[in-house]
């Protein structure tokens, strides 16, 4: 056994190693009077399977005329290129909205898969030419469909980036029952952030955003006037504040006016907030901090139950209240360890995430959800948020483990 898997993995190594005076060694400790024969064996074995595979590779690459399957009338689409006139636009940044792409080539030169699915025949009822062409990938047919298409959507990914005058054309080059598809992207030049102004009536908001967080602000004057960059920016605000204690917040209550002169590429852009009383029509307050009040652990619960969970008789330890039912799999201890959570402190979203985290780390807990309910205000007048981590036991895993032990020489190995 041992003597197979050395072949084995000295298979693998490069031919000069074998060569080496610490890999003789080693097959020396164990066939002090055969190792040059078990050299010898992985060596030629080495061969067979080298050539073997050679010529499998061979007769994919060589045997089979890639459009072998394509039908008469129609093309195969061979090569496919972005081209740019402005060094600030990557083709690669467009190629993400391709609709359609050649057949994958291993490292950019062989079509290897779609070799395979060319060695089948065109009787689909023998199992062979079913097998090949489950191996392989079948040839991508040109349609201008698809390509006008991937045209369009370039273009729109391109206005979005700020240039509204950018144009994409296609020219296609056909040489038998190949296809090759050029997009020629002019990009004219970009509307750009001339100005930025904030009109937001929130006076807490309002210094917050203006103040404290615009340091890091993704807006620049004379950048791009880029879409992307803009809906990043209200992702960004709302994440700050979400983790600033405004629990019903979201990006959706931030909107933008731009405003451009005529002929002109320069933006003047104004960050607003909508109203508070359309804000608060959700029931919740999104532009007032929230705070923590009771948080609940609930052992055992099942996801797809519709039940209100029912924590009238739930214990208590630490001001945290426990629904365990009864077989409770995790200490209570634990449990407060794990949770970022605490009551009384302001709601951040970060904490909820750590809790996340840590009972995600947890072998014992398959499942865990974290829900927010709101507790009115306390007589203080401050908003308060019940939290409720819902977790659901793992099933239990065996392990085992199996040594093998050879001796050789007083030393022992396992393996």
């Amino acid at each position: 056994m041992i003597e197979t898997r050395l072949i084995f993995v000295f298979l693998l190594l490069p031919k000069e190693w074998l060569e080496l005076k610490k890999i003789k060694c080693i097959f020396a400790r164990f066939y002090p009077s055969r190792k040059n024969q078990v050299i010898g064996e992985a060596l030629k074995i080495r061969r067979v399977i080298k050539a073997s595979l050679g010529a499998i590779v061979g007769i994919v690459l060589v045997a089979c005329s890639p459009t072998r399957h394509v039908p008469d009338g129609s093309y195969l689409l061979d090569h496919v290129k972005i081209e740019t006139d402005d060094k600030s636009v990557k083709p690669s940044d467009l190629k993400s909205y391709l609709r359609q792409e050649p057949n994958h080539r291993m490292f950019g030169l062989f079509r290897f898969t779609l070799g395979l699915y060319n060695l089948s025949g065109n009787d689909s009822t023998k199992w062979y030419n079913r097998w090949v062409r489950n191996a392989g990938t079948p040839p991508i047919i040109y349609d201008p469909v698809l390509i006008e298409n991937s045209r369009m959507q370039m273009e729109k990914a391109m206005n979005n980036k700020g240039y509204m005058a950018a144009r994409v054309d296609v020219d296609t080059v056909s040489k038998g029952k190949r296809m090759d598809v050029f997009y020629r992207v002019s990009a004219n030049t970009p509307h750009y952030i001339d100005d930025i102004d904030y009109r937001i009536s929130n006076d807490t908001i309002s210094r917050l955003v203006e103040r404290q967080y615009a340091s890091h602000s993704l807006l620049k004057k004379g950048s791009n006037f880029d879409r992307n960059v803009l809906d990043e920016e209200r992702q960004r605000i709302s994440d700050m504040l979400r983790r600033d204690g405004f629990y019903a917040f979201n990006k959706e209550l931030i909107t933008y006016t731009a405003d451009t002169a005529d002929r002109s590429k320069a933006v003047d852009l104004t960050m607003n907030l909508v109203p508070e009383s359309v804000a608060n029509a959700s029931g919740y307050r999104p532009y007032e901090r929230y705070y923590m009040r009771k948080i609940y652990f609930v052992l055992s619960y099942d996801p797809t139950a519709t039940d209100q969970i029912d924590v009238a008789n739930a214990g208590t330890y630490k001001n945290y209240y426990f629904v365990e039912g009864d077989h409770p799999y995790i200490r209570r201890e634990t449990l407060v360890e794990n949770c970022f959570i605490r009551p009384g402190l302001l709601f951040s979203s970060r904490d909820v995430d750590n809790t996340y985290t840590a009972f995600g780390r947890l072998r014992i807990v398959k499942y865990v959800n974290i829900r927010f309910e709101p507790a009115g205000r306390n007589d203080e007048g401050v908003n308060q948020l019940d939290c409720y981590i819902l977790l659901s036991k793992d099933k239990p895993q065996s392990v085992s483990l199996e040594f093998e032990g050879t001796n050789s020489e007083g030393d022992l190995s396992t393996s």
